[in-house]
């Protein structure tokens, strides 16, 4: 194991996403103090158009129109740590094998696609808002959950094709085992295509994605090139394990309540500092930092709560995959190798396990596997 370099590795990734969140905070708390937002917006809502149509459609051009503008200019200014964590840092650890340009063309899609994302939930909020001023954040929680539902549902069919380069998995040999695995296990046929991603990365991955009849199973090209047979299927049996413990759908009922009291704290934030920032009304859209930061609190307080969830749905899958195969030892050495190309920490600190990992510790999955393989001695 390279325990001296993953660990360096993973000490620079965790100093980038702390600056990174400092940046945003201090640029949203800047925002919440300049008096330019309030001209901006009052010089806006005056405009001659807008004045004339319905107040919910003028509030809601201007509440796109605002945060448009802040998310643009915050990404702008945390750019520069994304192009180090997200490039320099990876090309510097031999974790990326993307050139320059194709990083800034995925950068460039992902942060359009955050900036509408961003911009069209705050018209919807704002819109709530307006509509239902004291139970805008339970009517909001109820249209998160049916658009997470959705967009998972329609992820493997629109957006995720349209992102990366998906393909039929060509070895007949290994799709009809695996598709024989899936059979064994009594899950739902399902679709398994490879996802092209060594140009990128060395890194392997797999992903179960999607609900319903859009369900697949996602294995990178580098998993499919570089990793026995017996090592795949028990990839895809942890990734069954999954769906047969209906991880998905547990992992969607979190966010759902974490939208609910992160929207609840936002209400109840806005009401008790909005005055000192001269906010009468809650769809006062100036007061937007206000609910990014209120909102972002609750979602640092909830992380470890979600990453104790998710550790505990991959040990379940790693059971799973263990019971239902019975190869420990491919387990075990598929585990090693997917460990040293991502550079994982065999056994980080409780702390940083608390508060950074979505996975059980490399240590401890091991152990897991070489206990089940005395068992069957």
């Amino acid at each position: 194991m390279n325990e001296d370099k993953s660990t360096r590795y993973h000490r620079l990734r965790r100093f980038v996403e702390l600056a990174t969140l400092c940046v945003w905070v201090m640029f949203l708390v800047g925002v919440l103090g300049s008096d330019t937002p309030r001209d901006w917006i009052d010089a806006l809502a005056h405009l001659a158009f807008l004045r004339a149509m319905p107040d919910l459609v003028c509030n809601s051009v201007v509440v796109a129109s605002y945060t448009f503008v802040v998310v643009v200019i915050g990404e702008s200014i945390v750019s520069p740590l994304s192009l180090y964590s997200e490039f320099l840092l990876q090309r510097r650890f031999f974790l990326s094998r993307r050139r320059l340009a194709h990083w800034i063309k995925g950068h460039a899609k992902k942060t359009i696609v955050h900036v509408a994302v961003v911009t069209f939930g705050s018209v919807v909020l704002y819109a709530a808002m307006w509509i239902w001023p004291m139970w805008w954040w339970l009517i909001s929680g109820g249209l998160f959950a049916v658009l997470t539902i959705t967009l998972t549902h329609f992820a493997p069919v629109i957006t995720i094709p349209r992102l990366y380069h998906l393909r039929p998995l060509g070895r007949n040999e290994l799709k009809n085992r695996l598709e024989l695995l899936l059979r064994r296990t009594g899950a739902p046929a399902m679709s398994i295509e490879e996802l092209r991603l060594g140009s990128e990365t060395p890194r392997p991955n797999a992903a179960l994605v999607g609900i319903g009849s859009t369900s697949r199973v996602l294995l990178t090209d580098t998993l499919l090139s570089d990793y026995s047979d017996d090592e795949i299927e028990v990839v895809l049996a942890h990734e069954i394990g999954h769906f047969m413990h209906n991880d998905v759908w547990k992992t969607m009922a979190f966010e759902t309540a974490a939208a609910l009291l992160i929207f609840g704290a936002a209400q109840l934030t806005f009401y008790q500092a909005g005055p000192s920032f001269g906010l009468v009304n809650l769809p006062d859209v100036v007061g937007f930092p206000i609910l990014v930061l209120a909102g972002g609190a609750v979602l640092l307080i909830l992380t470890p709560i979600r990453n104790m969830i998710s550790r505990h749905h991959e040990r379940q899958a790693d059971r799973y995959a263990l019971a239902v195969t019975k190869k420990p030892e491919a387990f075990i050495s598929g585990l090693r190798r997917l460990a040293t190309q991502s550079l994982a920490e065999e056994q980080p600190s409780r702390l940083a396990e608390w508060l950074f990992y979505s996975h059980p510790p490399l240590s401890d999955r091991l152990a897991t596997a070489n206990a089940r393989k005395l068992s069957s001695v």
